[in-house]
């Protein structure tokens, strides 16, 4: 089940916080295309709303103002 979740192994040559750092490093770029796929599905999803005609969205500053006020 976990391995499903892995995204890309990296060596690292230390421990604790400095091999932490290391890895972020390493794994940039594929960590970069997550967030882009994970953006882009939210978009998507904003897009189906508008076009299902729900009302669950908003765009422009006036209308998220008003979206906030009402919760």
């Amino acid at each position: 089940r976990l391995q499903s979740k892995v995204i890309k192994l990296v060596d690292v040559s230390y421990g604790g916080e400095n091999g932490f750092n290391q890895a972020i490093e390493l794994a940039a770029e594929s960590l970069q295309n997550v967030k882009f796929i994970q953006e882009k599905k939210l978009i998507g999803r904003y897009f189906d709303e508008i076009s299902q005609d729900t009302g669950k969205y908003c765009f422009g500053v006036e209308d998220t103002l008003r979206a906030l006020e009402l919760g």
